[in-house]
Order: C-alpha cells, then sequence, then structure tokens
C-alpha cells in the first residue's frame, strides 16, 4: 500500500505543479480534482491506510508546498460551494499530519513559505474579508494551536 501511497503523491504533486505553472483558474473539473485529492488523502491517512510518518520528509515536504499552493489558488476563487470543501480537507491534513506533535518536519522547514500568513489569508473570501466557515474554521484553528504547541510556524 506504500508504494501505491507515493505514486499517488507523485502523480498528484506533478498536476498541481502543472496547474499552477500554467494558471489554471478554480473551475469545476480542477475543483473537483483538488477536493477529491485532498478527500482521498485525508481519509486514506485519517484511517490509518498509510501511515504519515512512513512517507519520506521530502515527500512530505513536497504535500505542504501543494497544500500552501492551494491555499494560495483558492484566495482568488469566489466558489461558495468548493472553496470551502477544499479548504476543510486542506486544514484537516495540515492540522492532523504536517503540524503537529512529533513530526518529521521543523520550523526550518517552513522558512520562506509564508504559511502562517497563507493560512490566515485562507480563511477570508476573495474580497478579503472575513468568511467564518465552521468547519474551515474549527481545522484552521487546530493548526493555529499545534503551531503554537509545536513553534513549528511563525508569525
Amino acid at each position: 500500500m506504500y508504494i501505491y501511497t507515493c505514486i499517488f503523491i507523485d502523480f498528484y504533486s506533478e498536476c498541481v505543479s502543472y496547474f499552477l505553472r500554467d494558471n489554471f483558474c478554480l473551475d469545476f473539473q480542477l475543483s473537483t480534482f483538488y477536493l477529491t485529492f485532498w478527500d482521498i488523502f485525508g481519509n486514506v491517512v485519517c484511517h490509518r491506510v498509510i501511515v504519515y510518518d512512513e512517507i519520506e520528509k521530502d515527500k512530505q515536504l513536497n504535500l505542504l508546498d501543494d497544500a500552501l499552493a492551494t491555499l494560495r489558488l483558492l484566495n482568488s476563487a469566489n466558489n461558495k460551494t468548493w472553496v470551502p470543501r477544499i479548504r476543510h480537507h486542506i486544514f484537516r491534513f495540515l492540522g492532523q499530519f504536517s503540524i503537529r506533535p512529533n513530526t518529521k518536519l521543523v520550523a526550518g522547514d517552513f522558512e520562506g513559505k509564508d504559511a502562517f500568513q497563507t493560512c490566515v489569508d485562507a480563511m477570508k473570501d476573495s474580497n478579503r474579508n472575513w468568511d467564518f466557515d465552521e468547519k474551515v474554521w474549527n481545522n484552521a484553528f487546530v493548526v493555529v494551536k499545534n503551531s503554537i504547541q509545536t513553534k513549528i510556524m511563525t508569525t
């Protein structure tokens, strides 16, 4: 199962890089792609089909970069259906796996990524107003709490 997960992660990272490089807009098909990935990946890891800690650190860093890049992409999207759902899954992933005690990632891995500000910005709509969605904010709170406890992300 581990090898399939690594292939899945590598494939996804290549797709994200392609979409971001070519400045794709966040349309229905792309939204479905992002939502499906974060949903499947989160559920697979949550249900221990794989153990996130078994994934090599460089792949964890790629996932972190992909999560942050996706959040930045969503900052300009207006879709009230897809955007909160994708953000929910990304924050769930960040809070449960990337930013937590005993992670392979250290504070230095977050330098230059502007991760904390990206997370704060992701809690706003495309007009930069606070956009309250209970699931998103609950998961974002876990990210902030874990960041403070582990001192992994700085403001």
